[in-house]
C-alpha cells in the first residue's frame, strides 16, 4: 500500500513538472517581427538566424525554421520590388511589422506522450489518474496555444486597421488644411471686394455732391459735338468712296486671275537681262548647300512651286547650276576680300590629304576671335588636351609608381619606348626646349601667336566634308569641290543675307567672274601638272645618276678583285698578303676583298662591323683599322662562308 502511494506521488510530481514545462514553453515565446528576422538574415545568414529563433522559441524545429525563413525572404524581395507601386510602401511596412510565426513542435510532443502514458500504466490503477491529468493538461496547453494564435491574428488585424485609420486620418487632416487655405483665400477676396465697394460708394457720393453745370455750358458743348459730328460724316463719305474704288480694283484683278487659269506663272527668268533672277540664284545656292545634286535642282524647284500652286516660266539646266556653283566660289572670294583686311593678328594654317589618288591642300586663316572660340570649346571639353593635368599627388600617379608584379616587363618596354620618344621630342619640340628659340616666351610673341590653333581639328573637319562630297558625287571636279567647301565653311550665305541691299550686284559680278574663275583654275591645274612632271623628271635623273655611280663603283671593285684575285680561304689570304710588301698595299687588298663580298656577293648576313674600315677610339674620334685588324675581319668572313 505504501509502495503504491509512493508511486502515485512520483507520478503526480512528474505530471506537475510536465505541466510547468508546457506552460513555460507556451509563455516563454517572445514576439519576433519579420523585420528582426530579415535584419538577422542579412547580418548573420540563414543558419544563425534559425538558431537564434530556436533559442527565442523553444518549441521550434530548426529545419522547418530555415524553410520558413526562405519563404519569408522571398516574400520580402517581392514586396521590396513592388514598393514604388500603389499601396506598395504600406504593404511593405505592414509586412515588416507583422510577427514572425515559427513552426512548432506540437507533433513531437504528442508523439512523446504515449511513452509517458505507457510508463504510467505500468503502475496500476493509481497511475490512470495521473495519465488523465497529464492528458487534460496537454489538452489545456493546446487550447491555450490556439487561443494565443487567435489573439495574435486578432492583434495583427487590429494593427492593420489602426494603420488604415491613421492613413485616413492623415488624408482628412490634409483635406482640412486645403479647406483652411481656401477659407483664408476666400476671406481675402471678400475683403478686397468690400474695399472695392467702399471705393465706388465714395465715388458715387462725390459725383452726387458735384454741382450741376450751367445751361450755357451745356449749349456750348452741344454745338461743339454737332460740328465734330458733321466733320466725321464728311470723312466717312470720303472713305466710303475710296473703299468702293478699291473694291472695283479687287474685282478687276480677280477677273484677270480667273481668266489666267488656276495655276499662276512665277517669273524666274529676266528676259530683258537674259539671266535668272537673284531670288533663283539664292534658292540654288541654298539647295547646293544642302547637298541637292545639280541634276535635280530644276525638278526640286518645280515640285516646290507646284506645292504652292505655281508654275515656273523657266528652270535652270544642270550646266547652269554648275556655273552657279562656281559663282558661289566667286562670292566666297569677295567675302574674303571684304572681311580679311579687317582682321588683326591672323595666322595661315595649311594641311593636305590624299583622296582617290589625288592630293588636296587645305588653307585656313584664323584670328584672335576664332582662337577665343576654340578656347571656349576647349573649356567645354570639345577639344581635350593634356595641359594643366596634375601628375603628382593623385591616385593615378600613386598607382603608376607603386610596386607591381609587372615591373620587369614594363621596364623592358620603357627601355625600348623612351629613347624613341626622346628623339621625337628633341626633333619636334627643339625650339621649346632649353637653348631653343622659344625657351623664353616674350609677351610680344604671345600676342603674335594668339590666333595659332592648338590642333588640326578644323582642317580635318574640312577634309571630312570633302570626303563626303567625293563619296556622294564621284565625278565632281576639283573646282566644284572647292566651291562646295568654301561656301559652307565660310558661312557665305549668312554674309549675303547681311548684305541684302547689294545682293543683286554681288550675284551679277559673280556671274561675270565664272569664266575667269574657270580659266584661272585651268592655268593653276596646268602649272601644278607641269611642276609635278618636272619633279618626276628630276627624281628620275637622280635615280639614274645614282644607279650609274653604283654601277661604276661595282666595276671598280670588280677591277680590284681582278687585280688581287678573289681569296676563298684563310690560307690563300695569308699567302697573298705575304706577296705584298707595303702595308698600304695590304690594307687596299683587304678592303677590296671585304667590299667585293659585301656589295657584289651580298654576304651581308654577318656582323656589319666586320665590313667597317674604321673604329671609334678611346678619345671619341674615329680611326682607320690596321691591316692586322682588317685581316682578322676578313678571316672571320671567310670562315663563316
Amino acid at each position: 500500500m505504501i509502495k503504491d502511494y509512493r508511486k502515485t506521488c512520483w507520478i503526480l510530481l512528474i505530471a506537475f513538472f510536465i505541466q510547468q514545462t508546457l506552460r513555460q514553453m507556451s509563455c516563454s515565446t517572445q514576439m519576433i517581427r519579420n523585420y528582426d528576422v530579415i535584419n538577422s538574415k542579412i547580418s548573420h545568414g540563414t543558419s544563425k538566424t534559425a538558431k537564434w529563433i530556436v533559442t527565442q522559441s523553444e518549441n521550434c524545429n530548426p529545419t522547418s525554421t530555415k524553410v520558413a525563413i526562405g519563404r519569408l525572404w522571398s516574400e520580402y524581395e517581392k514586396l521590396r520590388k513592388n514598393k514604388s507601386k500603389t499601396d506598395g510602401s504600406r504593404k511593405f511596412t505592414e509586412f515588416l511589422e507583422t510577427e514572425f510565426a515559427p513552426p512548432t513542435l506540437s507533433k513531437t510532443v504528442k508523439s512523446k506522450l504515449p511513452e509517458v502514458t505507457c510508463l504510467i500504466n505500468s503502475s496500476g490503477d493509481a497511475t490512470s489518474t495521473a495519465i488523465s491529468i497529464s492528458n487534460s493538461l496537454f489538452m489545456e496547453n493546446q487550447n491555450l496555444n490556439q487561443e494565443k494564435f487567435t489573439l495574435k491574428s486578432e492583434l495583427s488585424e487590429t494593427i492593420s486597421n489602426l494603420k488604415t485609420l491613421n492613413i485616413k486620418s492623415e488624408n482628412i487632416s490634409r483635406k482640412n488644411r486645403v479647406l483652411q487655405e481656401n477659407l483664408v483665400s476666400s476671406n481675402k477676396t471678400v475683403k478686397r471686394t468690400k474695399r472695392r465697394e467702399d471705393y465706388w460708394k465714395t465715388k458715387c457720393t462725390k459725383l452726387e455732391t458735384t454741382t450741376d453745370t450751367t445751361k450755357e455750358d451745356y449749349q456750348q458743348l452741344i454745338y461743339e459735338l454737332q460740328a465734330d459730328n458733321d466733320q466725321q460724316r464728311t470723312t466717312i463719305t470720303e472713305l466710303q468712296t475710296a473703299l468702293k474704288e478699291k473694291d472695283d480694283q479687287i474685282a478687276y484683278l480677280i477677273e484677270q486671275l480667273q481668266e489666267g487659269g488656276e495655276t499662276r506663272v512665277i517669273h524666274l527668268f529676266d528676259k530683258k537681262e537674259k539671266a535668272f533672277t537673284p531670288e533663283l540664284h539664292l534658292c540654288v545656292y541654298s539647295l547646293l548647300e544642302h547637298n541637292v545634286p545639280s541634276t535635280q535642282i530644276g525638278p526640286t524647284i518645280e515640285a516646290c512651286l507646284k506645292l504652292a500652286g505655281k508654275e515656273p516660266d523657266r528652270l535652270p539646266s544642270p550646266s547652269t547650276v554648275a556655273n552657279m556653283n562656281i559663282q558661289r566660289l566667286c562670292l566666297v572670294k569677295k567675302q574674303l576680300e571684304d572681311e580679311l583686311p579687317e582682321k588683326i593678328n591672323t595666322t595661315l594654317h595649311t594641311d593636305e590629304t590624299s583622296k582617290v589618288g589625288i592630293k588636296y591642300g587645305g588653307f585656313s586663316v584664323r584670328d584672335e576671335e576664332d582662337a577665343c572660340e576654340n578656347i571656349v570649346d576647349f573649356m567645354t571639353g570639345t577639344f581635350p588636351s593634356l595641359t594643366g593635368v596634375a601628375f603628382h599627388d593623385d591616385k593615378i600617379f600613386e598607382s603608376l609608381t607603386k610596386e607591381s608584379t609587372y615591373d620587369t616587363d614594363v621596364e623592358i618596354i620603357l627601355r625600348v619606348l623612351l629613347p624613341s620618344i626622346r628623339k621625337v621630342v628633341l626633333h619636334v619640340y627643339k625650339d621649346h626646349l632649353p637653348n631653343g628659340r622659344y625657351e623664353s616666351f616674350t609677351e610680344e610673341l604671345s600676342q603674335a601667336t594668339k590666333s595659332v590653333d592648338k590642333h588640326n581639328s578644323y582642317s580635318e573637319r574640312l577634309f571630312a566634308y570633302m570626303d563626303q562630297i567625293l563619296k556622294s558625287k564621284p565625278n565632281i571636279s576639283t573646282l566644284a569641290i572647292e566651291a562646295y567647301t568654301l561656301f559652307l565653311m565660310n558661312k557665305t550665305s549668312t554674309w549675303i543675307m547681311r548684305n541684302s541691299e547689294n545682293t543683286e550686284v554681288l550675284i551679277s559680278e559673280a556671274s561675270k567672274s565664272v569664266i575667269d574663275e574657270r580659266e584661272l583654275f585651268s592655268r593653276r591645274k596646268a602649272e601644278i601638272q607641269r611642276q609635278r612632271e618636272e619633279r618626276q623628271e628630276e627624281e628620275f635623273q637622280k635615280r639614274a645618276e645614282k644607279r650609274r655611280k653604283k654601277r661604276m663603283q661595282l666595276e671598280k671593285q670588280s677591277d680590284d678583285i681582278v687585280n688581287y684575285g678573289l681569296w676563298k680561304s684563310p690560307r690563300e689570304c695569308k699567302l697573298k698578303l705575304k706577296e705584298l710588301n707595303r702595308t698600304s698595299d695590304k690594307c687596299n687588298a683587304l678592303k677590296a676583298q671585304l667590299r667585293y663580298r659585301k656589295n657584289v656577293l651580298k654576304q651581308t648576313d654577318l656582323d656589319k662591323k666586320l665590313y667597317s674600315f674604321s673604329k671609334i677610339g678611346s678619345n671619341g674620334k674615329r680611326h682607320p683599322l690596321t691591316h692586322m685588324e682588317l685581316m682578322s675581319n676578313l678571316l672571320k668572313v671567310l670562315k663563316s662562308v
